[in-house]
């Protein structure tokens, strides 16, 4: 796997990095522990270099040294100036393929990523006026490259400096259980429960987890039928239900949900039990969709939209054919759903009554719309 960490000065890359270079092998511009290489030499506490990481080597010694060594170990890779470059780091992701490259992103806001920088150089007296325009337009360079990755289906993850060590190490580890059981939870939250499941995961190494719903069940309440079709779900979580519909026969599942941990999860376990889904990070209160699939799922997600009406639009937008429906708004009416649904076009809705899918009294209204 490579995972390029990108960012402009200041946003915390090198001090992400410096954490897996305990016990490493320095190599002369590059640096290796246990089966993780490290492109590039890096800042010592004794001393300033203008650059770090793979800023001190040149595109070509960089691309060179990841072309070498990436069938050989896991590559991390960082530095202000590949964080602007496209068209050589594409030209690589599209060979190893989608779930072996992984591009992260720093969310670190612009005026903390002056200020870090300011007071690494105040250590050193390098502080030089003028360099906050260079920091300013290569940070609008990242927010550019990341809705251009997002728009060709990277896996692109954008998080915080402070997430950045234990996403990494979740990226090179393949030990599922643990990681679902930390990131199984409803809404924005990492995880909401010390033990079990949200929604069953219904494979092997998952057996004997305690589970609130059943993934099987509440896919059953729909009576469809997946196969050959292609489905987009809304709010995929951990992956339980879209694990169960890739095992229903459709031809390709995308998934997107607002966790950067989950995601990365869903593209892991995909990738190596040779599932045919592809998982990203989305804010629905943010960003809009637009991927058209056969069939929209969309679970238990509207109660956590700000703006109803452009939500059930887009699910209208991206949807061919069926929109497999469990609302969860809170304080609303049955005419309500029914309305929205109808204003947005849906023409043929049927009600599906109150789920009954799990171990919790709440019951879901379950709908299917027709296009």
């Amino acid at each position: 796997m490579i995972i390029d960490l990108r960012g402009t000065n200041g946003s915390g890359k090198t001090t992400i990095v410096q954490n897996f270079l305990q016990g490493s092998t320095f190599l002369g511009n590059s640096h290796l522990v246990d089966d993780l290489f490290i492109v590039g030499p890096y800042i010592r506490d004794d001393e300033y270099l203008s650059t770090g990481g793979c800023d001190c080597l040149s595109s070509d010694d960089v691309e060179g040294l990841v072309r070498k060594n990436y069938e050989k170990y896991h590559i991390l890779l960082e530095g202000a100036d590949i964080s602007t470059t496209y068209r050589r780091w594409i030209s690589l992701a599209n060979e190893v393929g989608f779930y072996e490259y992984v591009f992260i992103f720093l969310s670190t806001p612009l005026d903390q990523c002056i200020k870090n920088r300011d007071k690494r150089k105040e250590k050193f007296n390098r502080i030089q006026d003028g360099e906050n325009h260079n920091i300013k337009l290569k940070y609008d360079q990242c927010l550019g490259l990341i809705q251009r990755f997002r728009k060709e289906e990277r896996q692109v993850y954008v998080i915080k400096n402070t997430q950045g060590v234990d996403f990494i190490k979740q990226a090179l580890s393949n030990d599922f259980r643990s990681h679902v059981l930390h990131l199984s939870g409803g809404g924005k939250r990492s995880g909401s429960r010390d033990v079990g499941l949200y929604c069953s995961i219904n494979k092997p190494e998952f057996e004997g987890l305690y589970f609130i719903r059943d993934s099987a069940k509440r896919l059953d309440q729909f009576n469809f039928d997946f196969s050959g079709k292609s489905v987009i779900e809304y709010g995929s979580n951990v992956g339980a239900l879209s694990f169960e519909i890739l095992s229903r026969g459709t031809t390709l599942l995308h998934g997107y949900e607002y966790n950067p941990f989950r995601v990365l999860f869903c593209n892991q376990y995909c990738h190596l039990n040779n599932l045919n889904g592809k998982f990203f990070q989305f804010d629905f209160n943010v960003d809009i969709l637009s991927k058209k699939a056969d069939v929209i799922v969309c679970c238990s997600v509207d109660d956590y939209i700000d703006d109803l009406e452009s939500f059930y639009n887009s699910l209208y937008d991206n949807c061919n054919e069926t929109l497999l429906l469990e609302s969860n708004i809170r304080g609303k009416s049955d005419d309500f759903i029914l309305n929205i649904l109808q204003r947005v076009g849906f023409t043929d809705i049927k009600f599906l009554g109150n789920g009954d899918c799990g171990r919790v009294p709440k019951k879901r209204k379950i709908y299917k719309c027709e296009k």
